[in-house]
């Protein structure tokens, strides 16, 4: 802060006087006068003299007040003893005199809001003078003593307080309107400031008076509804309060005697101090100073003797200056730019503190005030340094143009051309220049509501100065409130509320272009072409018009003051608007779904559907600095304090961050949410691929549709994969007409069906709103709407809205819309076309009839018609009217028997029922007519319906009661699975066959009910356990398994006891049953299960002869240890057994399957099979395989010698048959053309003496020839053939297609159970029978040659296996299935059940082999 200028006021007094000074309201002029007796000087805001109001002569008084007006035009001075006041008027600067006729003033002071001047005596009497009409209201006595302060508050009251004490409150008429004699006299008396909320008042609190009595307290007086005083007490630690000032209504700054500073939080109605919010301590002791607030600048001042201290609101010391004056009093000018200090020795020192904030911009040049008397210019564009013009007065305004700046001094017009910084126009008017604006040619100035158009350029053809003509549309007597030139128009605002458009170059209004608004405007803001102009009206509301298209958009949420607005040079559609605090940032979308429109940008949230929802945010904005240009978001601002230009950017744009966009980059996501709010969508776009969010990209696709840019929401579908959304927009892109562009948008958008509706109206296709109605069903609208855009269509709509009534129950209303259909189709005379809405309204028509209750004429439409499906519809109609005959009478014409006969049943109609029941078929419907029968005694016709209708219980019921045809209900029970199922209909045929005594078929009963305990009672008392057991055959339960088996063994069936006690798991009673009657395997089975070695044992004794002195045979003991698992003893008694039958009874079958048995058992337990026990198993086999060839008579006999070749081996373990198993070898050897083998097994018959005298018993022909082979061995002959090879399964290599041990490995190789051969791994399958391999070509053909009818079957068998297996054979080959007996199990296969295996499978069966086989001997 600097001085600016000083004033050394004359006095009549040699003694120290201090100064007396007042800022007229609008700061342009300072009234300076010393205390003593002196003239008043009055000053401009550079210091220099301006006029002076010379003192009263003859007064010899002191100067005792000086005071402006509210509107600052006229200057009051009041002298001590002199009844005259001077008034001094700023426009004619003449001074005139005003005889008050008072004796003695004492204070003087105009009202806040008219020239209203009040003036008080040393005896308390008042004077209110109006210096408009010139109109005195003398009060006398107003108060009993000196009249010593007073203030107006906002209400035009005028508060006086006197020296002895008393307070009153005036109205501008002179009345009290109250009175309060106070204890002391108040000082330094002011009104609590209102407060405000946000940018609203609230309730004024100027009514409220506050000033200083004695000691630490200050005074608050409630003027309107209170005659007490109350008191803010404060810490009197501090001394008493000396200075104070409001900053707001909660806001005190309070200055203490002992040196202490500090602010205070009040709450004034309440009359309580919240809390000290900061203090400083100035000085020691023996404060003298005082405390000013600037409302402007938000600083407060201090001054103390020489210093002058300046705090933020925060109590942060900004600057502090030393002078060496004693000061007296300080003042801030209005607005807030000049501090005015008064000392005590006649002196008035000004400091500038801030520059006024005065700039102004066109294009991308600056002005701007850079101090009081010098204007800076910058050029944005070129970005070079600021050039400054020297003034010769401070501007009030200013202006700037392509080429010139303007600036305006009361009525004084300069006008400076910005290339060389010289003065090119002087000018002065009549009066005060209200505005001034700037375009290439012109300078427009406004004075007293007449705008003159300044020529400014030297060659310019025109007339020097021009005076602008009256608009045609508006009266002489309209005020002009606010100009502005563009390039090609002046645009002038009214009091009226017109906006008119005045052409340059036609030099005449634009009366199209004119806008007639209903509020005063007071000022205009256009953008750089005219053709968007923003204003404001005289209740603070903003607005944006457009004179192209006329559009007049308010702006939302617009600030009660403004101070400027500002269009962005980069962007013609965003506006900032400042208001002294915040910038406000607005843009103007021309195209949008919803039509034009302004928004107050701010952050945007987007939900994870791309929802964008806008929050209006405003940019704080320091208030040192006055912002010019706005650039690209950039805002150029005068810095009022250096009086230099700083750059600030927004940083209202933002996105509201979610989860899914924490890691994303800050720059890139704050780009895109400002490029979205300013509606730059392409560069979105580009901020879009960089972020890569799914959100993000429907949030610019909402936005793109929501402005109408449909190509671009095409770009971002197709980015998004979403072909359903392209292909939509992509037909409506080809759609010229924006209104209906717009409603198709509506839809996508927003589902907002009115809003659509009024865009499709409005377009070329206005039978798209009803397409829309129609599709939403909503046919009332529909209908409103095609009875004026689509009147064809009227009937169908008629009739889907007549459908549409009749489904929610209008039937009056639906019959109505139904005839006015047929009534229109009948008025457009399409009947052929409109045959089938003609149809289905007729149908309508029916069934609204029968719904109101016009039964007989509603039935006659419908068979008129000889509709189905409507006689189907009639019928329900009157079934829920209770009419059911009429309705089975419609049911049964439309053919549906089933709700005919339902409803003929209901109405007892047994006639009609039957006739239809024949053809119906749902099941309830006979229980229903069944019922009904019932009813009326035909029982049979029950019965019958009863069993159509699956109603078992009834038929039983029936049957055992009226029918008495028992015999039908146990047939029904034992026979159909719907009856077995019914319990409760079982037990009652249970029931009636006990009372019958038929006891028999009472257990049968009870046990189909599953009342097995009930029938088993029966059967012991009744002695029919067997019939019981026979019917029970899968008894599962323990206890009636033991209560069946101590029935049999009381009654001494040891056999059946056996069987029932180990079915019940008493193994012991079990064992003692069998043995006890003799079944010894019965006996072994339950050992085995009980595998308790008491019991095997006890068994083991049994066998052993040890209990009765008889030896078993030894095959119950193979048996046993099967039984007991031990499989190891059971292959050694297996081996032992086999070879008793094989050397002793030569049963070569019970030892082939003793075995088999005994290797399976071995191998589903996974226990090693013995090598003998495979070996024997080997020879068995084939020789049973031979005496298969031979039942076959097979001329293969290569393949029968080699096979008995193998069993010839072997033969000594076959001696029953051994002479005729070697016979058989030789001859077919020979036969086979195996002739070395045939005379080595003849020679060998031949040499064995043994064998030698069985050939002599042989018959004596086969004697002969095994001689004979002999003989012949001498003479040699053919060599023996060789034996067709195959690939071995373990090692690969070719070996002989009957040798069944690998060359390589040695381990033996698994033998197929159809030809005795070896197996191969491509041609594997497994019997499904016995598990065993076999060769699938040789198994197959073994099927095939050996397909069997009943008669050739197994001899070995027993009758019951021998029809079962008769009947399954006979099955088969009625379904063309080949049938054998497998080799092994003789048991029935069939071709049909072999699989291949694969060679890896076969692999494994051959590993698993020879594991199997590992044990060698035993």
């Amino acid at each position: 802060m600097k001085e600016l200028f000083s004033i050394s006021c004359r006095s009549s007094r040699d003694d120290d006087a201090h100064s007396l000074f007042s800022w007229n309201p609008q700061g342009n002029f300072l009234a300076v006068a010393s205390s003593g007796f002196s003239g008043t000087q009055i000053v401009d805001r550079q210091g220099e003299k301006v006029d002076e109001v010379p003192a009263i002569c003859g007064s010899g008084g002191d100067n005792v007040a000086i005071s402006w007006d509210s509107c600052g035009a006229n200057l009051a001075v009041l002298q001590e003893s002199n009844s005259f006041v001077s008034f001094w008027n700023e426009s004619s600067q003449e001074v005139t005199l005003f005889d008050t006729n008072l004796r003695d003033p004492s204070f003087m002071k105009w009202s806040k809001f008219e020239s209203i001047l009040a003036i008080g005596t040393l005896k308390g009497n008042l004077l209110l003078y109006n210096h408009v009409t010139k109109r005195r209201i003398p009060i006398m006595g107003k108060h009993p003593g000196k009249i010593v302060s007073g203030v107006w508050n906002s209400y035009n009251q005028l508060v006086l307080v006197s020296e002895d004490g008393s307070l009153t409150v005036s109205n501008v008429a002179g009345d009290t309107l109250n009175q309060v004699n106070l204890t002391n006299t108040l000082s330094e008396i002011s009104f609590v400031p209102c407060g405000k909320k946000g940018n609203e008042l609230q309730q004024a609190n100027d009514n409220i008076l506050c000033g200083i009595s004695d000691g630490a307290s200050l005074s608050l007086f409630e003027i309107d509804n209170s005659n007490d005083l109350q008191t803010l007490d404060f810490d009197v630690k501090n001394g008493d309060i000396v200075s104070y000032e409001w900053v707001d209504t909660d806001f005190v700054i309070v200055g203490w005697s002992r040196g202490k500073v500090a602010a205070y939080t009040v709450l004034v109605n309440t009359f309580e101090i919240v809390r000290e919010r900061w203090s400083h301590d100035l000085c020691d002791n023996n404060f003298t100073g005082g405390v000013s607030f600037s409302q402007n600048l938000k600083k407060i001042t201090v001054f103390e003797e020489g210093t002058i201290t300046i705090f933020n609101t925060e109590g942060n010391i900004e600057e502090r200056l030393e002078t060496n004056n004693h000061m007296h009093r300080i003042c801030w000018s209005p607005d807030g730019n000049i501090l005015s200090v008064a000392t005590t020795r006649n002196n008035l020192f000004c400091y500038i503190a801030s520059i006024p904030s005065l700039g102004a911009h066109s294009g991308s040049k600056l002005a701007y005030v850079s101090s009081l008397n010098q204007i800076a210019y910058v050029d944005m564009e070129s970005l070079s340094a600021p050039s400054y013009i020297k003034l010769k007065y401070q501007p009030s305004l200013i202006s700037i143009g392509p080429t010139h700046i303007a600036i305006g001094v009361g009525n004084r017009l300069v006008v400076y051309n910005h290339s060389n910084y010289l003065v090119e126009i002087e000018a002065e008017y009549n009066k005060n220049i209200e505005d001034i604006s700037v375009n290439g040619n012109f300078a427009a100035i406004l004075v007293e509501e007449q705008i003159v158009l300044q020529g400014i350029v030297a060659n310019h053809n025109t007339e020097v100065t021009k005076i602008c003509p009256k608009c045609s549309n508006i009266n002489n007597e309209t005020r002009v409130t606010s100009i502005s030139l563009t390039d090609d128009f002046l645009l002038q605002a009214t009091h009226i509320g017109t906006l008119d458009y005045f052409s340059l170059e036609e030099w005449k209004f634009l009366a199209d272009a004119q806008l007639r608004h209903s509020k005063e405007i007071t000022k205009i803001y256009p953008n750089k072409s005219g053709t968007r102009a923003l204003f404001i009206d005289n209740i603070g509301s903003g607005h944006i018009y457009n004179p192209v298209s006329f559009d007049l958009l308010p702006l939302s949420d617009f600030p009660i003051s403004v101070k400027c607005v500002m269009w962005d040079m980069c962007n013609g559609d965003v506006a900032v608007v400042y208001d002294g605090k915040e910038l406000h940032t607005y843009v103007l979308a021309t195209n949008t779904i919803h039509g034009p429109s302004v928004m107050k940008v701010g952050p945007i949230n987007i939900d994870e559907s791309g929802k964008i929802s806008m929050v209006s945010k405003t940019d704080e904005l320091d208030h040192e600095r006055n912002p010019l240009h706005v650039h690209d978001g950039k805002i150029s601002c005068q810095c009022l304090k250096t009086g230099t230009l700083v750059t600030v950017e927004s940083t209202i744009f933002d996105v509201v961050r979610s989860t899914h966009d924490q890691n994303m980059p800050k720059n890139d996501i704050r780009s895109f949410a400002r490029n979205v709010a300013l509606l730059r969508l392409e560069d979105a776009w580009i901020d879009a691929l960089k972020i890569g969010l799914k959100h993000y990209w429907l949030a610019l696709a909402n936005k793109s549709m929501q402005v109408m840019e449909v190509d671009l929401a095409i770009r971002i579908y197709r980015e998004l994969g979403d072909a359903g959304m392209v292909f939509s927009l992509q037909q409506l892109s080809e759609i010229e007409d924006k209104h209906l562009l717009a409603g198709h948008l509506s839809l996508i958008l927003m589902d907002d069906y009115d809003h659509a509706q009024a865009l499709f109206l409005t377009s070329s296709k206005p039978c798209t709103a009803v397409d829309m109605r129609v599709d939403l069903m909503q046919w009332e609208q529909a209908v409103t709407l095609a009875t004026s855009f689509a009147p064809e269509r009227t009937p169908e709509l008629l009739q889907k809205y007549g459908e549409c009534l009749e489904a929610q129950g209008e039937y009056e209303s639906s019959l109505r819309t139904y005839e006015m259909a047929v009534g229109a189709l009948e008025d457009m005379g399409h009947i052929d076309l409109g045959r089938n809405i003609k149809i289905y309204c007729t149908r309508g028509i029916a069934r609204t009839t029968l719904r109101l209750g016009n039964v007989a004429y509603g039935i006659q439409i419908v068979r008129d018609i000889e509709d189905k499906h409507l006689c189907c519809e009639c019928a329900s109609i009157l079934v829920s009217m209770k009419q059911f005959h009429d309705a089975a009478v419609l049911y049964e014409f439309a053919g549906k028997d089933d709700e005919a006969a339902e409803l003929f049943i209901k109405e007892k109609d047994k006639r009609n029922a039957s006739r239809v029941m024949e053809k119906a078929s749902s099941s309830h419907l006979y229980l229903s007519y069944g019922s009904l029968c019932e009813e009326e005694g035909d029982y049979k016709a029950a019965v019958d319906s009863y069993e159509r209708g699956n109603d078992a219980m009834s038929v039983i019921r029936l049957c055992l009661g009226k029918l008495n045809d028992p015999e039908k209900a146990f047939s029904l029970v034992r026979t159909s699975t719907k009856y077995r199922s019914l319990r409760s209909g079982v037990k009652m045929v249970a029931d009636y066959c006990e009372k019958k005594s038929n006891f028999l078929a009472a257990i049968e009963f009870w046990l189909i009910s599953e009342e097995n305990d009930r029938a088993l009672e029966l059967a012991k008392s009744n002695k029919c356990m067997d019939n019981f057991v026979e019917l029970l055959k899968d008894i599962e339960d323990t206890s009636t398994l033991r209560e069946v088996a101590n029935y049999y063994n009381e009654h001494n069936d040891a056999k059946k006891a056996g069987f029932f006690f180990d079915k019940c798991g008493e193994y012991g009673q079990a064992l003692s049953s069998y043995l006890k009657c003799g079944e010894i395997q019965h006996a072994i089975d339950s050992a085995g299960k009980a595998n308790n070695d008491l019991l095997t044992h006890r068994m083991i004794d049994f066998l052993m002869g040890e209990t009765d002195g008889q030896t078993k045979d030894p095959s119950y003991v193979y048996e046993l240890y099967i039984a007991l698992g031990k499989y190891a003893d059971a292959a050694k008694t297996a081996i032992i057994i086999a070879k008793q039958y094989q050397e002793i009874d030569g049963d070569y079958d019970a030892a082939h399957r003793t075995v088999y048995k005994t290797i399976n058992a071995l191998e589903s337990h996974n226990v090693p099979v013995p090598r003998r026990l495979r070996e024997m198993f080997v020879t068995l086999h084939t020789f049973e395989i031979v005496k298969i060839y031979a039942r076959q008579k097979s001329d293969d006999h290569e393949e029968i010698a080699r096979l008995l070749l193998r069993v010839a081996k072997f033969a000594s373990g076959l001696p029953q048959h051994k002479i005729r198993i070697l016979i058989s070898t030789v001859i077919e050897c020979q036969k086979g053309c195996l002739r070395d083998s045939a005379r080595e097994w003849a020679t060998h018959i031949c040499s064995s003496q043994d064998l030698k005298k069985e050939l002599n018993r042989q018959p004596k022909k086969l004697k002969t020839k095994i001689q004979s082979v002999v003989r012949r061995s001498n003479h040699g002959g053919a060599k023996e053939k060789k034996e067709m090879l195959s690939a071995c399964p373990i090692s690969g290599s070719p070996i002989p297609v009957t040798q069944l041990e690998c060359p390589v490995t040695k381990d033996m190789i698994p033998m197929c159970v159809c030809s005795g051969r070896h197996m191969e791994l491509d041609d594997w399958c497994i019997c499904p029978n016995s598990g065993l391999p076999a060769l699938y070509s040789h198994y197959k053909r073994y099927i095939e040659s050996n397909k069997v009818e009943s008669s050739n079957t197994n001899s070995s068998m027993t009758g019951c296996e021998q029809n079962d297996l008769d009947c399954n054979i006979s099955t088969l080959m009625q379904e063309g299935q080949y049938c054998a007996i497998d080799p092994v199990c003789k048991k029935q296969v069939y071709v049909e059940g072999l699989k291949l295996i694969s060679p890896d499978e076969a692999k494994q069966y051959i590993r698993k082999y020879n594991e199997f086989g590992l044990v060698r001997n035993i």
